[in-house]
């Protein structure tokens, strides 16, 4: 993976520290529905998961980055994956500590049995996130919504 890919990765972290959300860049699709692949790994606490190729346009971070912003999370805002089947991410406000912040999460993968049965592996959680962590998020969600803005001769790799 380039150096110009990897300047993209980023990581969530709760409140407490003990918890992360990972988004490693793995492919930039330009065009006229630009889109990102992205590794997401998650450690909540002593569970792990890790999914590879999740796939989002760059208008939904983009939407995201602008409703992050707005710093307008009530009731809640979310972020899908293009096949929301695979990961989905919330932030929203803690119904009784209106100043406090938590992100909510799945992801999911698929499997396949030696019947060629599919069987979905899951994981879903959440934490409290501080006032520092939302303000990195902001920065580095519209960091990748601005991907179509910059030159990306070196991003696109298979």
């Amino acid at each position: 993976m380039s150096d110009v890919i990897q300047g993209y990765d980023f990581r969530i972290v709760s409140a407490d520290g003990e918890s992360t959300i990972s988004f490693m860049l793995e492919q930039y699709v330009p065009g006229e529905s630009p889109s990102i692949s992205c590794a997401i790994e998650i450690k909540d606490h002593r569970f792990t998961g890790r999914g590879s190729n999740v796939w989002f346009t760059l208008h939904n971070f983009d939407t995201f980055a602008h409703q992050l912003r707005g710093k307008n999370v009530a009731p809640r805002i979310e972020l899908a994956s293009t096949f929301p089947e695979d990961f989905e991410m919330s932030v929203e406000t803690l119904r009784f500590r209106k100043d406090q912040l938590a992100i909510r999460y799945f992801l999911s993968t698929g499997k396949y049995g030696a019947n060629a049965d599919r069987y979905e592996v899951r994981l879903s959680g959440g934490f409290e996130i501080d006032q520092a962590c939302y303000l990195a998020m902001i920065e580095q969600f519209g960091r990748l919504a601005a991907l179509p803005s910059l030159d990306t001769g070196n991003m696109q790799h298979p």
